[in-house]
């Protein structure tokens, strides 16, 4: 796994927190689950992780047709370990890059708000020897950018 050098992890400096609920996944396989913007869009995900569900605004709203009601955003972890990103809204679950490559991750850690910028964290356990935080910011275009080091 490459990722590039950066700065401190962010903390949440809003005047509110994002609300994540972590969807327990199954213990013993890889388990299915839906998007949240249509439920046929069903990705399959590493066994002992969890989805994490988040609300960024708080306001724990249900819009029409929403397949998890007032959820945001779906982060995820496939069997291989990649990163999987659904929005509200989008074309069900995408790959979650670091760069050109694709992104490795153990666990969904947490979610974060600065300054208006959405901020997802996972933990690595897979290759190091002491586990690791990786965390990638939500740019303004919607995009999210490269996987930085929690330091």
């Amino acid at each position: 796994m490459t990722f590039a050098a950066a700065p401190e992890l962010p903390t949440a400096t809003a005047s509110y927190i994002p609300y994540v609920y972590f969807s327990p996944g199954s213990q013993t396989s890889s388990f299915p689950y839906g998007a949240l913007g249509d439920s046929k869009d069903v990705g399959t995900f590493h066994k002992k992780t969890s989805i994490e569900l988040v609300d960024w605004q708080g306001e724990n709203s249900s819009p029409s047709g929403r397949y998890h009601v007032g959820y945001d955003d779906a982060f995820g972890i496939a069997p291989d370990r990649t990163i999987w990103h659904s929005a509200y809204g989008t074309n069900g679950w995408q790959e979650m890059m670091n760069g050109s490559k694709p992104a490795f991750a153990d666990q969904m850690w947490a979610a974060t708000i600065e300054n208006g910028r959405h901020t997802v964290v996972v933990e690595v356990t897979t290759g190091v020897s002491q586990p690791q935080l990786w965390y990638s910011e939500q740019n303004s275009n919607g995009n999210w950018g490269i996987w930085v080091k929690a330091t």
